[in-house]
């Protein structure tokens, strides 16, 4: 990433979490990649509506990409790349979330909003993400 970009992503860190969030000042977990590719002039992710409210982002985020009339522009890739969409599965609290995968200074990262208990945009490696319950991480790129 360029400096800027990078710049743009620590920017983030920190920020607090609230659901249909979009930023600058606050994020669910599709605003944060959603604000980024916007902000870096990349192609736009598509606009999906997000029900506050009674599910996690992610849930309905899920729902809304597997009909989405975009999902053809994107493929599943086995390895990721800085700007892949990382889409991550909770088994246990069968939940879904999303994140942004970034390159800061050397290291792999996935920038994402996470609510409870952390209620923060935060950075976490692959590692780490398993280590919370997301066993299943699927990225996605931009055709």
């Amino acid at each position: 990433m360029s400096p800027e970009h990078e710049a743009l992503i620590e920017s983030l860190v920190g920020k607090p979490y609230r659901e249909g969030a979009d930023g600058p000042d606050a994020f669910d977990c599709y605003g944060v990649p959603f604000f980024v590719y916007r902000a870096a002039g990349r192609a736009p992710l598509p606009e999906i509506a997000r029900p506050q409210g009674a599910q996690p982002c992610g849930e309905d985020i899920g729902r809304a990409l597997t009909g989405h009339p975009e999902l053809d522009a994107w493929r599943r890739v086995s390895e990721p790349e800085e700007w892949d969409i990382a889409v991550m599965a909770n088994v246990a609290e069968r939940r879904r979330h999303v994140g942004l995968c970034v390159r800061l200074k050397g290291s792999f990262w996935v920038i994402h909003a996470q609510d409870a208990p952390v209620n923060r945009v935060i950075l976490d490696d692959l590692p780490s993400l398993e280590v919370k319950g997301f066993k299943r991480i699927g990225f996605y790129r931009r055709r």
